[in-house]
């Protein structure tokens, strides 16, 4: 086998690669001998067929079958012998695949960037110190009651508290940006803040009311997008209606639905601040690896990665973002929000995931058994058969492979933790649940 490498970009590669033809020859002719051991002609004894009729038969489809799989064959061995890790999959393209000349085909894919690991010690970690409050929980359990309310038309104008079903249209120097039209977008006053400012412009104002808003877009916007660039973004809200909110009674219907049959309020309280701990710890989990992936970010000029997995990562978010946000009141189409919106967020994720299969690689880490089973228990504790839960992740083989990799995440952002520079921050419950 000879191999060249073609430089095609700074993360796109192209091999060209030639087989000897005996390679490919003997091959096919040990597959044609296998089908006249194995299948029957007429005329002729099991194992007794000419090779040259059977040549004539499967000839053409055996010869592209072997050809198909040496391609494959000598792409795994060159990329080893060139000391090459490929993130996608290859693109053949055979330039000879005649028979009795060597096979000569080409191959082209992207590969890993590098990532220096050497400078872990440099980057600064902020760790969240915590207290859930009392104040903390009775505001969940406000958030709660308001996750159950009915909402109720009013025809009186909007409060803070209020719900307001709006369609809002993004202007561009008077024009109207089609993609940036929203319909029966859905907005809590004072709690939603997907467009900024935009619950205290809908206060004091009534159902039928059209209004322009002014206001600024953060760079990681859903609506914001660097070919739309501008100092100020304008909107046209026009409010279709407007909600009261009835909150229900606490009493033990109210309970019932989140499993409290006994002990009332007191009892619902003990089961938010424990759901509260658990989705404290992980948003500390969530915060520091952000803070590791921005460090490595820094000590990386990771500004080329490669296009196969960003594309891939698009394609999940254009799927998953809005799912997690919608209800029946939201109509954002997740194929009108900005292209930029979704590669930013894509390129970090490639980023991590890069970084931490890096660390991985680099320290030989293996999945800590112990850390797996802790896992499981902790996200099956929320179930009322915690075992049962257990024995479904056990039987499944994809959530298994999803839970081997949140293990090991955790054991390579442990291992960083124990090389960069760590300082304790105090902050509150809401602050590193809104980050």
């Amino acid at each position: 086998m000879q191999v060249t490498t073609e430089i095609l970009g700074a993360l796109k590669r192209r091999l060209n690669i030639t087989v000897p033809s005996s390679d490919i020859e003997n091959a096919v002719i040990a597959k044609l001998h296998d089908i006249t051991k194995k299948r029957h002609f007429n005329g002729f004894r099991q194992g007794k067929v000419p090779i040259k009729l059977v040549d004539r038969i499967y000839g053409k489809a055996i010869r592209q079958d072997v050809i198909d799989k040496a391609m494959q064959h000598y792409f795994l061995e060159a990329v080893i012998k060139e000391k090459m890790n490929p993130v996608s999959s290859p693109i053949f393209f055979p330039i000879t695949d005649k028979k009795g000349v060597p096979l000569v085909f080409m191959a082209t894919f992207e590969i890993c960037p590098k990532i220096d690991l050497k400078k872990l010690n440099s980057i600064l970690i902020e760790k969240p110190i915590v207290k859930i409050q009392d104040s903390d929980i009775e505001e969940m359990i406000y958030t709660l009651r308001r996750q159950q309310a009915d909402w109720v038309e009013i025809n009186t104008v909007a409060e803070k508290g209020n719900r307001a079903i709006i369609d809002c249209i993004r202007f561009i120097d008077n024009q109207e940006i089609e993609d940036n039209k929203i319909k029966n977008f859905s907005v809590e006053i004072g709690i939603d803040h997907r467009i900024p400012n935009l619950g205290e412009n809908i206060i004091g104002k009534k159902a039928g009311m059209t209004f322009n808003i002014e206001t600024s877009l953060p760079a990681e916007h859903f609506l914001e997008d660097s070919n739309l660039k501008c100092e100020k973004a304008k909107f046209q809200i026009k409010i279709k209606k407007v909600e009261a909110c009835k909150l229900p009674e606490m009493n033990s219907a109210f309970f019932s639905k989140f499993g409290i049959l006994n002990g009332g309020l007191e009892a619902l309280k003990i089961e938010v601040y424990k759901n509260m701990k658990r989705e404290l710890k992980q948003a500390i989990k969530e915060s520091i690896k952000e803070q590791i992936v921005d460090g490595l970010m820094a000590t990386n000029e990771l500004n080329m990665l490669p296009k196969v997995l960003v594309d891939k990562e698009v394609s999940f978010l254009r799927h998953h973002l809005i799912s997690g946000n919608s209800n029946e009141n939201n109509t954002v189409s997740v194929d009108k929000l900005p292209i930029k919106f979704l590669e930013n967020k894509a390129k970090r994720r490639v980023i991590s995931a890069l970084i931490l299969s890096e660390v991985i690689k680099s320290e030989e880490l293996k999945v800590d058994k112990q850390k797996v089973q802790t896992l499981m228990e902790e996200l099956s504790i929320a179930y009322e058969n915690p075992l049962k839960i257990i024995n479904h992740y056990k039987n499944n083989e994809q959530i298994m492979a999803n839970i081997h990799n949140l293990a090991l995440e955790e054991q390579v952002i442990e291992f960083i933790l124990t090389k960069a520079t760590v300082l304790n921050k105090n902050i509150s419950f809401n602050q590193i649940m809104n980050r």
